[in-house]
């Protein structure tokens, strides 16, 4: 079992030294400037987390099974999720990754997030 967990404005990491979530590791520092993350193991074993860096991005950092993390690679901008029903996106923030198999069987990863913006036009 392992965990990732915020403090402060750095991400930290823990493994289940029994394997039973009762006794822990001591956290080691995972990723700095880094918050609200969304850790998930890949298909093929590979720790990835997905979080807000500084710039209000959301991140995903692939790493090791040590949970040592890679250079990010930024996976949704605010200007990239808005839509014309919902335009002027200005926020990301609490991602959530779920695996899944899609309809054919592959294995996929489905991104949920929170967004501030322009939900949609006036109304009465």
């Amino acid at each position: 079992l392992a965990m990732i967990f915020a403090e402060g404005a750095s991400l930290f990491a823990a493994r289940s030294s029994d394997g039973s979530g009762v006794v822990w590791s001591a956290p080691t520092p995972a990723l700095p400037n880094a918050r609200q993350p969304s850790l998930v193991v890949a298909a093929d074993g590979t720790p990835l987390v997905y979080a807000v860096d500084p710039d209000g991005n959301l991140t995903r950092f692939s790493g090791t099974p040590e949970l040592i993390f890679s250079t990010p690679l930024v996976a949704l901008t605010p200007a990239s999720a808005a839509t014309p029903l919902w335009p002027d996106v200005d926020a990301l923030a609490s991602p959530f990754v779920e695996p899944y198999l899609d309809a054919d069987g592959s294995p996929r990863l489905r991104l949920w997030f929170a967004g501030h913006g322009t939900e949609s036009g006036p109304s009465t």
